[in-house]
Parts: C-alpha cells; sequence; structure tokens
C-alpha cells in the first residue's frame, strides 16, 4: 500500500495494489469524485468538484445552489431569492419579504408601511 495525495486537496487515500491494479481511478475529473469502492461517481446535485481525483464533492455554500449533477461550479442565487448550503435550488423570497443582493442565506421582511 502507498499513499496518493490529490493536488488541490490536503486528504490522502491508501492505494491498493491488487494484482497490479489499483483500486482507484487514474483520473477522475472534476465533478466527479473518488467513492470508497474507488470508483470514479457523479457530484450529486447541490455539490461540486472543482479539481480532478476528489474523495468527496464540496456541498455548494448558502446563497448558491447546482441543480444538475458532475458539475465544478455552484451557481448563484439571483435578487429576490435565496438558499441554505447544498441547495438544488434557490428559493423566491415570500410575499412581505425581499432580498436586493445576489448570493443570500435568507430574505429581508420588508420595512413597515412596505410590500
Amino acid at each position: 500500500e502507498g499513499r496518493v495525495t490529490y493536488p488541490g486537496r490536503p486528504r490522502t487515500r491508501r492505494r491498493k495494489e491488487v494484482s497490479g491494479i489499483s483500486s482507484i481511478p487514474p483520473d477522475c475529473p472534476a465533478g466527479r469524485y473518488v467513492n470508497t469502492l474507488g470508483q470514479c461517481v457523479e457530484c450529486d446535485v447541490g455539490t461540486v468538484s472543482s479539481v480532478p481525483n476528489q474523495l468527496s464533492c464540496v456541498p455548494c455554500r448558502e446563497g448558491f445552489f447546482q441543480n444538475s449533477t458532475g458539475q465544478t461550479d455552484c451557481d448563484v442565487c439571483q435578487m429576490g431569492h435565496f438558499s441554505g448550503s447544498q441547495a438544488a435550488e434557490c428559493t423566491p423570497c415570500s410575499p412581505g419579504s425581499y432580498q436586493d443582493l445576489p448570493g443570500q442565506s435568507e430574505c429581508q421582511s420588508c420595512p413597515p408601511g412596505s410590500f
């Protein structure tokens, strides 16, 4: 067994050799990750992987989303919408609230006398 360090990520994974065949795919592209079985799998919705050969995908942070699998970047929620972390979509602000900035995790209450 040897240690394999993936670029851009401090985590390492032990490489098992069985008859000269490694259990880690030689190239698992961005948008995918190497699962515990050594398979290269697409990132789920709400998560991304921006560099190759990752051991996991990263959840989209609050105010961002990803509604497709196998992606490398999260998309920003637009004004009038918000999201929590690992979101597959943005939620519109409810009546009586607003959001005038993109990439936010919550909406603001409208001031008294406005809607």
